[in-house]
C-alpha cells in the first residue's frame, strides 16, 4: 500500500467551483473504484490538498493525469511513501470544500480533522509545520 498527498493552486474561476468539484468528485469515484485507489480532496481559498491511497503503480498513473489537470497547476507533493494500511478504507473519493464554512457541518469538520492528523501523523515522520498551519488556518477563518 502507498500514499501520496500533494497540493495545487486552483485555476478554476469562483463561479465554477462548485460544479469542477462535482466534476471532479463523479470522475474520481469511478476511476478510484475500478483501480483500488482510496482518497480525499480538500478545497480551500483555491488551493486543492490531496491524499490518495493505493497501489503505487496505480498511484502514478493517477498522478500523471492529475498532474496534466488544466484546473490547477504548482502540483507539490507533500507526502509520497508505503504505508502499512489505509487511512480512508471505504472512500474511492470524498471532497470537502471548506471555502462553503457554513455547509459544512461539526460532522464534516471532524472527518476533516480526522483524516488530515491520520494521514500526516505517525511514528515515523514529523509533518511539516507549515502545511499543518495553513490546513486549520483556512479552517477557522
Amino acid at each position: 500500500m502507498h500514499t501520496i498527498a500533494y497540493s495545487s493552486q486552483s485555476l478554476i474561476r469562483e463561479k465554477d467551483v462548485e460544479r469542477e468539484l462535482k466534476n471532479i468528485l463523479d470522475v474520481a469515484q469511478n476511476y478510484n473504484l475500478e483501480n483500488g485507489i482510496t482518497g480525499v480532496l480538500f478545497f480551500s481559498d483555491n488551493i486543492f490538498l490531496q491524499i490518495l491511497e493505493g497501489h503505487q503503480v496505480n498511484l502514478r498513473t493517477l498522478m500523471k493525469k492529475i498532474e496534466d489537470d488544466r484546473r490547477h497547476e504548482n502540483v507539490t507533493y507533500l507526502m509520497d511513501h508505503k504505508v502499512q494500511d489505509r487511512t480512508l478504507s471505504g472512500w474511492s473519493m470524498q471532497i470537502f470544500n471548506l471555502n462553503n464554512k457554513n455547509k459544512l457541518s461539526l460532522e464534516d469538520l471532524q472527518k476533516t480533522t480526522h483524516v488530515f492528523t491520520s494521514a500526516f501523523f505517525n511514528q515515523d515522520e514529523k509533518m511539516n509545520a507549515e502545511v499543518i498551519y495553513q490546513f486549520y488556518n483556512s479552517l477557522l477563518k
